[in-house]
């Protein structure tokens, strides 16, 4: 069942798509709120599963946090790979991430639908995910997807480099 959230993103589109298509970009808001993400690999066109569109790692940056999860077994960081499936520019992103949060879950397979309308005060972003099923993401996805554009928005007020 696919899971969505929109938000009106602050800025010009050229902004808000080099937000989505930059390294430095896309590391500044991509994942939870307290974690780190360092993008490895950006390649914004399509490409079959074997060309690689991104690659990142995500680390929780709290200590605290940190502890917690590793006292209830969660991991504290996981690895995501993609490919695009469409580029519109300035227009339209179209993508497929693999997350794997290390031996003791299953890798986590979502399709992801971007896309981008200038609005009064910004660019409108719609963020739509659809995938494989699982608790967490039947329980948090859309509070997660919320979450993104939430910190989208904040860099399109203050943006990164």
């Amino acid at each position: 069942m696919p899971i969505s959230a929109e938000r009106t993103v602050p800025g010009p589109v050229e902004e808000i798509w080099r937000l989505w298509t930059t390294a430095d970009g896309l590391a500044a808001w991509w994942g939870a709120e307290d974690v780190l993400t360092r993008v490895e690999a950006l390649d914004v066109r399509p490409g079959d599963p074997i060309v690689l569109g991104f690659e990142y790692a995500a680390t929780a940056n709290d200590p605290v946090r940190r502890a917690e999860f590793r006292a209830a077994g969660i991991p504290t960081s996981y690895r995501g790979v993609g490919t695009f499936d469409e580029v519109e520019p300035l227009r339209r992103l179209v993508f497929r991430l693999r997350l794997d949060f290390g031996p003791r879950a299953p890798a986590t397979d979502l399709r992801f639908r971007a896309e981008f309308t200038p609005d009064l005060g910004g660019v409108r972003v719609g963020l739509t995910a659809e995938g494989s099923p699982n608790k967490h993401w039947a329980l948090l996805g859309k509070a997660n997807l919320e979450g993104q554009l939430e910190r989208m928005a904040r860099c399109g007020r203050d943006p990164p480099g």
